[in-house]
């Protein structure tokens, strides 16, 4: 009864393990998701750069997918690592 009058009220009660917890969640997901995204980019981008035949476009569009796709992992473990931070600043 008293959980429909919090709702009632509009004040959400408390989430089971914090914000922190959630978000440190969510991104440990997308950071494992992205480790098994970014090996197939980089096969790809090498695919396209072997298979080019010469044309520089190609061997362009190879090497920028390569480069992407690590950029996007480093952003993703930097992301990982201010989440942790974060966490261990408000945690003291």
């Amino acid at each position: 009864m008293s959980a429909n009058l919090v709702f009632a009220v509009g004040i959400d009660p408390p989430i089971p393990g914090g914000i922190e917890e959630i978000i440190q969640r969510i991104i440990s997901f997308l950071f494992g998701l992205a480790i098994l995204i970014c090996p197939i980019f980089i096969i790809w981008g090498g695919f396209e750069i072997a298979t080019a035949a010469g044309a520089p476009q190609k061997i362009e569009e190879g090497k920028r997918r390569i480069t992407y796709s690590l950029v996007g992992l480093v952003i993703m473990a930097l992301a990982n690592a201010f989440v942790t931070v974060i966490k261990d600043i408000l945690t003291q």
